[in-house]
């Protein structure tokens, strides 16, 4: 069903039929709709007050709900801003910041819910031209002016610095919730070590060779820093900095 346009919404201008995910039932709570949002017709699923009528529109809003239309929330409010983000010119403009407000006191009312973000391009950053660009939140780091990491040491990084105009332009009482926020949604603020496959140790196959160190209950489990080898061809002392504190985290 999800493949055909079988959903009767409209909005305060007119009717038309869309496909299930983009049709809402309206919100249960007073909520200010965005202009573009298209609720479910109340006929589609309702319909007079006899016995059969009411039990027939409870089977119509339970198929609704089958095919995935959901009830316009909070939630989907805010997915639908992060929609959009990346359609505006990459600048800090005043209905943006008022956007990431509302991310931002949504992340501290749900915590656990990052997952939202983490692949939304919604964040700007200075991209290798020196120009703002939109980016989701992995491909971004944390250095100053919010904190002193030295992620801007390292080589050859395909991340990019999130942009500071964020702290021009937020007050002074809202930056450390922003700092939160990023990290909170993988926006890097340290190097991470990482789970890796044990024979890419150098120390594999003598490992091998001492049979006797081997159980039916043994764990076979290596860890590494993400990029590790590429930072060890420059090393410097941000660089080793980064490690250790990797390393002692």
């Amino acid at each position: 069903y999800d493949s055909h346009g079988i959903v009767r919404v409209g909005n305060n201008v007119d009717f038309d039929h869309v496909l299930p995910k983009y049709a809402f039932f309206p919100p249960e709570c007073e909520l200010k709709l965005p202009e573009d949002v298209c609720l479910v017709k109340s006929s589609v699923y309702s319909a007079g007050s006899s016995k059969s009528q009411k039990e027939l529109a409870e089977l119509a809003h339970e198929f609704l709900k089958h095919i995935d239309v959901l009830t316009f929330d909070e939630e989907e409010a805010l997915k639908l801003k992060l929609k959009h983000c990346d359609e505006q010119d990459p600048q800090l403009i005043k209905s943006y910041l008022n956007d990431l407000k509302v991310f931002i006191s949504f992340w501290k009312k749900n915590p656990g819910e990052e997952r939202l973000f983490n692949s939304q391009k919604f964040l700007l950053g200075m991209n290798k031209d020196g120009e703002q660009s939109w980016y989701e939140p992995h491909q971004l780091f944390l250095d100053k002016p919010y904190l002193k990491t030295d992620l801007s040491k390292l080589p050859d990084t395909e991340m990019v610095p999130l942009s500071g105009e964020y702290k021009n332009k937020l007050p002074d009482n809202e930056v450390d919730d922003f700092v939160g926020f990023m990290k909170a949604v993988g926006v890097k603020f340290e190097l991470n070590v990482i789970e890796a496959p044990i024979y890419f140790n150098q120390e594999y196959l003598s490992l091998l060779e001492d049979s006797s160190r081997v159980s039916q209950y043994e764990r076979s489990k290596d860890y590494t820093i993400e990029g590790l080898e590429g930072y060890l061809e420059k090393p410097s002392i941000p660089i080793s900095r980064l490690i250790w504190n990797a390393l002692i985290n």
